[in-house]
C-alpha cells in the first residue's frame, strides 16, 4: 500500500493479529485538528481507514449514522455542549458501534463515567500504536459477534487490558474496566 508523505512519518504498518483479517472503517472524534491529523496518520499507518472525522458530539452522532463505521475512536473533551462520553453513549444505544476512548483525562470520575458506556478500551494520550491496534482488533471481533446495528448490553464482554504502565509525561496507560474496578 502506497503511503502519502504524511503517512511516511508514522510507525510502520502493524500486521493485523488475532484472526482479524480486514481493515476497519473508523470514525475519529477529536476536536483539536492537529491531534486529529496525527491520530489519523497513525490509524492509516496501521492499515485502517478513517471514514469520517468529527469535532463535536453532535457531529459524531451524525457521522456515525451516515458512515456506519466499524469502530468509533472518541476523545472525551469536545467542542460544543455534548462531551465524548455522552456522544459515545448515544452512538452505542442507537447504532451498537464499538467505542474506543482516546483521551488525556485519567481521573477516576471521568474514567467511571466513560466505562459505564461499555467501551472496548480506554486509552490515555500519549499512546502506543500497538495498544490502539489491539483495541481496534478487539472492536472488530466484538463487531463480528452480533449483526451490525444490534445494540449491546452493558453486561456483555468487559473491555480487556492492553497494557498497564506507570503514567508519566512520556508514557501512556491503556486501562480497562477490570483495572478501574480494583
Amino acid at each position: 500500500m502506497a503511503r502519502s508523505p504524511r503517512q511516511k512519518r508514522c510507525a510502520p504498518e502493524l500486521p493485523l493479529r488475532s484472526g482479524v483479517d480486514r481493515m476497519a472503517k473508523i470514525l475519529l472524534v477529536e476536536d483539536v485538528k492537529i491531534i486529529s491529523m496525527v491520530i489519523q496518520d497513525r490509524i492509516e499507518g496501521m492499515g485502517h481507514a478513517v471514514c469520517g472525522t468529527a469535532a463535536t458530539g453532535q457531529e459524531a452522532i451524525e457521522q456515525a449514522e451516515a458512515k456506519q463505521p466499524d469502530v468509533v475512536i472518541m476523545d472525551i473533551t469536545l467542542k460544543g455542549k455534548m462531551d465524548g462520553i455522552e456522544a459515545a453513549s448515544r452512538i452505542r444505544e442507537r447504532y451498537g458501534i464499538p467505542v474506543i476512548y482516546l483521551t488525556a483525562y485519567d481521573d477516576e470520575e471521568t474514567r467511571k463515567r466513560a466505562m459505564a458506556t461499555d467501551p472496548v478500551a480506554y486509552l490515555v494520550k500519549v499512546f502506543e500504536d500497538i495498544d490502539l491496534q489491539s483495541a481496534i482488533e478487539k472492536a472488530l471481533r466484538k463487531g463480528k459477534e452480533r449483526p451490525p446495528g444490534e445494540v449491546r448490553s452493558l453486561a456483555d464482554d468487559s473491555p480487556e487490558t492492553h497494557s498497564s504502565q506507570d503514567v508519566s509525561d512520556d508514557t501512556v496507560r491503556a486501562t480497562s474496566l477490570t483495572e478501574t474496578q480494583r
